[in-house]
């Protein structure tokens, strides 16, 4: 009896090796997280894993799926091959494993939906990807056989495992899981299932060896001399405080300004805890692939102990279809994750995202640049599961920003609002405080839109070198095009660009700021925002939400070498190409409220504009948008939760620029998904048709560019330019 057919150069594996292979992997990975369990479920999870795992692939056992198994078809089963496990274990009273065996291919369900149909939901429910005849054909033949053919399957399932199948289905009914233990569950059964399928174990990490990579941080602090003395002063009181300070809560912030070393400091924090409680992972979480990929440069050089290879200290992580690629683990001790992977995580129903998710408990989680890790809408479900991953499964975290907002703190958003801990003594946030107010001020310019002309005239009259951020790619472009046809030296940099494309103006930046260069511009959109080491002596920014202003103040004067720097924030004249941003006029609206309020007057921390920018912009919403995922999550509807928690609302797709790598999948040659996402730029959902792109495949949500780009300076708007520039439509 074959539970694999042969695939791939690989032999046909039999039902039993398979079964028990897949159980064994399942359980050591929940027991590897139950050591960091502080609940009083943990062996009712581990059952659930054990008994799911082992039912999971008992519909294998029919007739018509064991001859597609032995001919080798890389055809799906004739019969859906979870639906003879769910039922036998269903009816025997273990509803958490049927879950778990109803899911390790799919999605956790509507629990309470499958419930009603006792495991077997409609199948425009079950199969709602693609359905249609052979689908609800299959799916009845399924419902048939099982029914027929259960106690046989059974029989048949306790014959070959032997002593190994553990009893029959008949364990009495336990309490409902929470979302959270069922996700954790079936991470463990998912990647039990798929690590003995594949026949490959994880890449093996380097051991933790938290105090040493403690020892070469310290070392790596100590020699940092950037900044003026006063900025350098304060980042060594910084790293002390959390160094040498009292360790964290399980939940606690880093309110410290930017430019003040919460990268080296969080991280420090993170290493005292990991020693103290002995966890296994330090997982950084950032916003924007970006600051990733710097970031992963900077922890890898310092943290990489010799005789070590550097991918196997620090985890790069950050796109989906990479993920697929490496293999989806968190495994390495110091993991570098985006929000939108993180959050996607914890709160999926996918089995295929879920499968990492078993490697978080025991884990310290810094979430850096934390004001734009979530959209308000997100955060309700996301603060509760956080609050329970820090209680029962040993996690802690830390929120950090310069400009930190508090959405715990907000009745419209948490059921019960709190003030958490923050690292940093109260003194040495004030000190910061009153660095920040003499190092940059920020400047309205009034409600009298600007035009290419006032742009250029106001920002010709700044101290260089100028920082120019605008809300939309469109504008960007133009305005760096205008600055360049008036002869002014300039940069631009936006998701125009390929991401090895930004990468090297990144690297230009830092070039022409390290050599002191002047009468120079940047032109950008808010990647530039959070996390880039730049310092730049005067910024100029498009009128957008609070928090991004406070971001771009450590993009100006960063470094403390000038006595002031101004950013002056203005309104666009829309028209002759230059365009809005619909997304952001709630958040501009509210900033222009608080700069008529005095709230950028010096008065207020840069914590307390966030969080009032915040409550304002959450007054915008509907209670009901706000609380959505939540009530979800409540009912047990993990898909609906899934959709809920995205980050990126938005649909978007990939449009392949570069030359060559259009060639060969002309040809049909295999690409990786990774050099696919390398020679492509991001465009949002609507933009292929408009524009008449090409799919790469008929249901691909790739496209083959079919414009000009630049990759020195604009990217695919050159491309647009014409249309733009002639009928400001585009």
């Amino acid at each position: 009896m074959l539970a694999r057919s042969r695939k791939n150069g690989r032999p046909a594996q039999n039902y039993r090796d398979h079964v028990l292979g897949s159980t064994r992997l399942a359980l050591a990975r929940a027991r590897e997280m139950l050591r960091y369990y502080r609940g009083d479920r943990g062996l009712e999870l581990e059952t659930a894993v054990c008994r799911g795992s082992l039912y999971s692939d008992l519909g294998k056992l029919s007739e018509p799926n064991q001859r597609c198994l032995a001919d080798g078809s890389q055809q799906r089963l004739p019969l859906i091959h979870t639906d003879a496990g769910t039922q036998a274990l269903f009816q025997g009273g273990e509803r958490e494993a049927a879950i778990l065996a109803n899911s390790h291919h799919g999605w956790l369900p509507n629990v309470r939906e499958e419930l009603r149909y006792g495991f077997r939901a409609p199948v425009s429910y079950s199969c709602p990807d693609s359905v249609g005849y052979e689908e609800q054909r299959c799916w009845e033949e399924t419902c048939d056989d099982t029914d027929a053919r259960l106690e046989d399957y059974q029989r048949l399932h306790l014959r070959l495992l032997g002593n190994e199948a553990g009893p029959a289905p008949t364990m009495t009914a336990q309490p409902a899981f929470s979302g959270l233990l069922r996700r954790l569950g079936l991470s463990c059964v998912v990647d039990g299932d798929r690590t003995d399928a594949s026949g490959k174990l994880p890449l093996s990490a380097a051991n933790c060896r938290w105090e040493e990579r403690q020892a070469a941080l310290d070392h790596y602090v100590s020699g940092l001399s950037e900044g003026s003395e006063a900025r350098r002063a304060l980042r060594r009181q910084v790293y002390d405080c959390c160094r040498k300070g009292p360790l964290p809560p399980v939940l606690a912030t880093c309110a410290g300004a930017c430019g003040t070393g919460k990268t080296t400091a969080g991280m420090a924090s993170g290493l005292r805890l990991a020693i103290a409680h002995r966890l296994r992972h330090i997982a950084v979480v950032l916003p924007r692939i970006s600051i990733i990929q710097q970031s992963v440069d900077t922890y890898r050089r310092i943290l990489t102990l010799p005789g070590e290879r550097p991918e196997d200290v620090v985890g790069e992580y950050h796109h989906e279809v990479e993920l697929q690629r490496v293999g989806a683990y968190w495994n390495q001790p110091i993991i570098l994750t985006t929000s939108v992977q993180f959050f996607e995580t914890v709160l999926a129903a996918s089995a295929t995202r879920l499968r990492k998710l078993q490697q978080l408990p025991g884990s310290v989680v810094f979430i850096d640049e934390a004001h734009a890790a979530l959209p308000p809408e997100n955060w309700a479900l996301a603060w509760d599961t956080m609050k329970e991953l820090a209680a029962d499964w040993s996690c802690y975290f830390l929120m950090a920003s310069g400009s930190l907002s508090c959405p715990w703190e907000l009745e419209r958003i948490v059921i019960e609002p709190c003030v958490l801990p923050d690292i940093l003594p109260l003194e040495v946030r004030q000190t910061a405080e009153r660095l920040e107010n003499r190092r940059v001020r920020c400047r309205f310019a009034g409600d009298r839109p600007w035009t290419y002309e006032d742009l250029l005239r106001e920002t010709a009259a700044a101290s260089g070198p100028r920082l120019i951020v605008l809300n939309t790619v469109q504008s960007a472009a133009l305005v760096a095009l205008r600055l360049r046809r008036a002869g002014r030296e300039v940069l631009h940099l936006s998701t125009a660009l390929t991401p090895g494309d930004r990468k090297r103006v990144i690297g230009k930046v830092k070039a022409k700021l390290q050599a002191g260069d002047q009468d120079w511009y940047l032109v950008a959109t808010s990647c530039v925002e959070a996390g880039m080491d730049f310092d730049f002596g005067s910024g100029f920014r498009e009128l957008a939400g609070a928090m991004s202003l406070l971001q771009l103040e450590g993009r100006t004067n960063r470094n403390d070498y000038r006595s002031s720097a101004e950013i002056v924030v203005f309104r666009l004249a829309v028209g002759e190409g230059l365009i809005g941003n619909p997304g952001l006029e709630v958040a501009a609206k509210v900033c222009r409220e608080m700069f008529a309020a005095d709230w950028f007057d010096g008065s207020h921390s840069r914590m307390e504009i966030s969080t009032e920018a915040l409550r304002r912009e959450t007054e915008h919403y509907e209670p009901d948008k706000l609380q959505a995922a939540r009530l979800k999550e409540r009912r047990e509807n993990y898909p609906a939760v899934e959709e809920l928690s995205r980050v990126i609302k938005e649909q978007t797709c990939l449009a392949i620029v570069d030359e060559a790598l259009k060639a060969r999948l002309r040809r049909g040659e295999w690409v990786s998904a990774v050099d696919v996402m390398r020679g492509s730029v991001q465009l949002w959902g609507g933009k292929p048709k408009q524009l008449k792109l090409e799919p790469v495949e008929s249901d691909s949500a790739s496209y083959y560019w079919n414009r000009d780009y630049d990759p020195e300076f604009l990217g695919y708007m050159q491309g647009l330019l014409l249309e733009i520039e002639g009928s400001a439509i585009i």
